[in-house]
């Protein structure tokens, strides 16, 4: 045993491997030094390591989506996007968003760098959507430690929605009385979040502002339709605000590539919006559990990312289900119309309830008649 152990403290000296003679040093008589062989194999850099990985996987998904690809469940990207000249292929724009984004979901570490940081009253915001003891005057003081969020909201106050007489309001508590703490909430989770698009390309900015629109169209859809069923309609509204945080991402990765893509490249393959569909949404689950949002939020973000593989388990991951849906139909109809018939198929396909059949009613089939 002694043995044993001895041996493990003092191992023995490794052999030491063929050396490579410098032949002119030896020929003089003086110490032969160790040369080292050059490796043939080519040297890449961290990103190009990292490129090499993610890039076959992307690869291998794109060959794999591409085995049972159904336009009619991207139609909503076509409106995002355009019309898809591709089915199968994508282009280098296209693979370059995928490797960055297989980069962002398989290393966290990566994703905390580009996830958009909550200002510190929107911190503070989701300790308080659970509280049914709210105070304004609490909330008043954290705004107040943001001087360009209090001066965004006794502008809002201001607004002909709210300011009716028409006597300036100055002063901030007065212009939360105003809004009130409801009103208060959402005016600052929509300046937060369209902010994020704030994107300057032509090309982009649209995309961007599509995102937006979605994003509040559905907060206001899931808003009424939670107060139909009962729901907390915050909660119902923040979860239609941060679904599609993932596509936001996403489209800031977007605009990183096209300023080194090729004028003909456009990222609108039916292949790439499939991915970017399934990607986006695992990125909204992984952002709000970052940012440890109320676990209402996250299980209904969950259930609206696995909608497409079971049914929705929560009431409200019921109700962003609904609102998203509607809003993706009601954006559509505009250049993308479809019969009468079809949108109540829609409707009854997805059973959706009385309070979304209504909106989705009133927005385009009654439209259509």
């Amino acid at each position: 045993m002694l043995g044993k152990l001895f041996a493990f403290l003092n191992p023995a000296p490794k052999k030491a491997g063929p050396q490579f003679l410098n032949l002119a040093d030896n020929a003089t008589g003086q110490e032969a030094t160790p040369v080292k062989k050059k490796s043939t194999k080519p040297q890449l850099s961290a990103i190009e390591i990292l490129e090499r990985k993610y890039g076959e996987m992307t690869q291998a998904e794109i060959a794999e989506t591409s085995e049972f690809m159904d336009k009619k469940d991207f139609r909503f990207y076509d409106y995002l996007l355009g019309a898809s000249e591709s089915t199968r292929e994508v282009n280098a724009l296209e693979k370059k968003i995928l490797v960055d984004t297989n980069k962002m979901l398989s290393r966290p570490e990566v994703m905390v760098q580009h996830l958009p940081q909550l200002p510190q009253s929107i911190t503070q915001l989701k300790s308080m959507l659970d509280n049914q003891n709210f105070k304004l005057d609490e909330f008043s003081e954290i705004v107040k430690r943001e001087p360009a969020l209090a001066s965004h909201m006794v502008k809002v106050a201001n607004s002909p929605m709210y300011n009716h007489s028409g006597k300036e309001i100055a002063n901030l508590g007065h212009a939360f009385m105003l809004i009130g703490a409801e009103g208060v909430k959402e005016h600052i989770l929509m300046r937060f979040f369209k902010q994020l698009l704030n994107i300057r390309p032509i090309y982009f900015k649209m995309f961007g502002a599509k995102i937006w629109d979605h994003s509040l169209s559905t907060a206001m859809l899931a808003k009424k339709i939670a107060a139909a069923k009962g729901l907390n309609q915050e909660t119902a509204y923040l979860n239609g605000l941060v679904h599609d945080i993932g596509k936001i991402m996403i489209f800031q990765l977007m605009v990183n590539a096209f300023r080194s893509a090729s004028p003909d490249e456009s990222p609108n393959s039916l292949v790439f919006k499939k991915l970017l569909n399934d990607k986006s949404m695992q990125i909204s689950v992984m952002v709000v559990k970052e940012w440890q949002m109320p676990e209402a939020i996250i299980n209904s973000v969950t259930d609206l990312a696995l909608s497409l593989k079971r049914p929705v388990k929560t009431q409200m991951g019921r109700v962003l289900y609904e609102a998203n849906l509607v809003s993706e139909l009601v954006m559509m109809h505009e250049t993308q119309p479809l019969a009468p018939e079809q949108y109540l198929e829609i409707g009854k396909t997805a059973s959706l309830s009385d309070a979304a059949t209504d909106t989705l009613f009133k927005s385009v089939v009654a439209e259509g008649n």
